[in-house]
């Protein structure tokens, strides 16, 4: 990806899902501009409603249209999760953004439209940080730097001896295409998408506030599926436990449903709900090895954003 750098960079700003609260989103625009980004907010930025949505689904898929369409963003990054992208599958348009090629950033309830997207365009994807959060109360140097390097390198290495919480429940090798997401989302991609998008990939997964019974049954949608199958690997994030359950109980979930299906799994990589959060560019192609804790990144022969 190469991005115009003769100029300080247009961060386009996206309300894709559930409304953003206003002091946050005031935060993390100030917080993007003290760090040199100018910033173009879609006209739905400060939408709140109708319900739980950031403006009705064709208010928000116009928003995002005209963030690619404008040759003043350089990237695109979302306010936050939520839900709603499932509502924008039949008004996206795929031939508008191939057209206009540029990063979208985000995570939770995003990941649904950002492996959409990669599905119908061959485009990269980033599965990273949104405007508010992590740029007003969890923001790090750290984790932007890691944002920056993602996007801009065409090769990258993770080490994940450095993170605690990772661990292996599966040993193995795995390579493949990165993709998903959020969990309870990737059920939902599996029906627009079908399973072949599944195919020979290494799988994330990461979910925030479900109880265990809710995690297995979402497990067990994409089983009866056949995503465990056909997939070379996976890469669960860290999961925090609802109220009276215990994250000792999520862990040994996944365990349970996954590793009859032999494949490679790493649990608790720092891609998910709770910090530190790493970026991830789904389309990419990787090599996942838990004897060396480590994910190996290209991206240079996958589609340019740019």
């Amino acid at each position: 990806m190469t991005i115009n750098q003769s100029k300080p960079l247009t961060i386009g700003v996206a309300a894709l899902s559930g409304p953003a609260d206003q002091q946050d989103l005031d935060e993390g625009i100030k917080k993007l501009t003290s760090l040199g980004f100018q910033i173009i907010l879609a006209d739905n930025t400060h939408k709140q409603g109708p319900h739980y949505l950031a403006g009705c689904d064709e208010t928000r898929i116009k928003g995002l249209h005209d963030l690619f369409e404008n040759p003043e963003v350089d990237l695109i990054m979302c306010t936050k999760g939520g839900y709603g992208t499932p509502r924008l599958t039949q008004f996206i348009d795929m031939a508008l953004i191939k057209k206009h090629p540029k990063p979208l950033i985000g995570y939770s309830d995003v990941s649904y439209i950002l492996n959409l997207i990669h599905h119908h365009t061959g485009l990269i994807t980033y599965h990273g940080v949104m405007v508010c959060g992590d740029f007003t109360k969890h923001f790090s140097e750290a984790m932007f730097r890691n944002l920056n390097d993602v996007i801009h390198a065409p090769t990258y290495h993770y080490d994940f001896h450095m993170y605690n919480q990772v661990e292996v429940l599966k040993e193995g090798e795995a390579k493949g295409k990165l993709i998903g997401g959020n969990l309870c989302l990737m059920t939902v991609l599996l029906q627009a998408v079908g399973l072949d998008y599944f195919k020979d990939t290494i799988l994330l997964l990461e979910d925030v506030n479900e109880p265990l019974y809710e995690l297995d049954r979402l497990l067990m949608t994409l089983s009866i599926g056949g995503v465990f199958e056909h997939v070379n690997g996976l890469m669960i994030g860290q999961i925090n436990p609802v109220e009276h359950e215990s994250e000792h109980d999520i862990k040994a979930l996944f365990k349970e449903v996954l590793t009859p299906f032999n494949k490679p799994v790493l649990y608790g990589v720092p891609f998910s709900h709770t910090t530190p959060r790493r970026c991830l560019p789904l389309g990419a192609r990787g090599v996942l090895n838990t004897h060396k804790l480590s994910l190996s990144i290209s991206k240079a022969h996958q589609q340019n954003n740019r």
